[in-house]
């Protein structure tokens, strides 16, 4: 982890808090694309692909009526694309 690679976040609450470094290339399960990756301390999250991640992938997002999504990835290093469908719980 690149501890001197730090942002500071904005929760939902409005407090900001800042992250404890970087992870630069993580491979996550979505097909091709690698993500920087943000770590915080006592997150109530597993995963939050949030404004960062979403401005870097280039991310597009198609809803239906039914409530599911369709997520358009892509890597902004190698340009591998992917669509990930989503649902409603």
């Amino acid at each position: 982890m690149k501890h001197k690679q730090v942002m500071f976040m904005e929760s939902a609450n409005g407090q900001s808090n800042m992250t404890m470094g970087m992870i630069p290339s993580i491979c996550f399960s979505i097909g091709e694309v690698s993500l920087q990756v943000q770590v915080v301390k006592e997150a109530p999250f597993k995963c939050l692909l949030g404004l960062p991640f979403t401005c870097l992938a280039s991310t597009k997002c198609q809803e239906f009526p039914d409530g599911s999504t369709h997520l358009l990835l892509m890597d902004p290093n190698t340009g591998a694309s992917i669509t990930v469908p989503t649902h409603t719980k």
